[in-house]
């Protein structure tokens, strides 16, 4: 095998949450962040299909922007769509989110560094001795982990329903559309969507959804395996992490 190659394990970049870490897993989601495009696989228009979501060129940048200036501009306009700071203060008063909700989510943050430190402990002391015993403890702290990330991202999306219909919020999503109109691509390079008004009257399908989701992820410079993963990177990969957590 020459030092090109790679070994199947070595491609691996999705350890679960106590895993492991292959020694190569930044280098390999630094490789993806800084790849041309990223490949997509889903069902899209009836079938299974191979798209590319490529980075926004300075001309794309700049047509995104344009549209949300003059989106931003119209729904200025609007008396009533609120602006981000006046939904926030809305939903404050009202009592849908607040101190409460924000306090709740650095709670359950606390919680699941309390558990990320217990699990590193138990790979630092337990596992070369029992690793059974280790192995159980481990699935138990990681679906208790899970459980408790799944109600963050709940309590997030519950804010972010309210913030994403204002007018900084539409404004978004309007030069989102416009990028992913120019930017994703068949694997033969050509547009899926011909204009803009092509890609309107598919933005509500669930295909068009979840790329518009990828591809913001892309553009923002992440992976979805960093954003699934990347507290289990940081916290499970050994002593060294270990002593990280025990300082902090």
């Amino acid at each position: 095998m020459s030092l090109n190659e790679k070994t199947k394990e070595e491609e691996k970049i999705e350890p679960k949450l106590g895993d492991e870490i292959p020694d190569n897993w930044l280098i390999q989601a630094q490789k993806e962040i800084n790849s041309e495009f990223r490949t997509i696989n889903l069902k899209f228009r009836g079938e299974q299909t191979e798209l590319r979501i490529y980075h926004a060129n300075p001309g794309v940048e700049g047509e995104a922007s344009d549209a949300y200036s003059k989106s931003f501009s119209r729904l200025l306009q609007d008396p009533d769509i609120l602006t981000r700071g006046q939904m926030e203060k809305l939903i404050k008063d009202r009592g849908i989110w607040g101190e409460k909700q924000e306090e709740e989510i650095e709670e359950i943050r606390e919680d699941m560094k309390d558990i990320e430190l217990k699990v590193a402990t138990i790979r630092k002391t337990q596992r070369s001795t029992n690793e059974k015993i280790a192995h159980k403890k481990i699935e138990e702290y990681r679906n208790l982990w899970t459980k408790k990330r799944e109600v963050i991202l709940s309590l997030i999306r519950e804010k972010n329903k309210f913030l994403f219909n204002t007018v900084e919020g539409r404004a978004e999503e309007e030069a989102s559309k416009v990028k992913l109109s120019l930017c994703v691509k068949y694997p033969d390079g050509r547009r899926v969507w011909n204009s803009l008004q092509e890609l309107n009257k598919e933005i509500d399908r669930s295909a068009t959804a979840h790329l518009l989701y990828d591809a913001s992820i892309y553009w923002a410079g992440l992976t979805q395996e960093i954003i699934d993963e990347l507290p289990a990177k940081l916290f499970f990969g050994g002593e060294e992490e270990l002593e990280n957590l025990q300082e902090s």
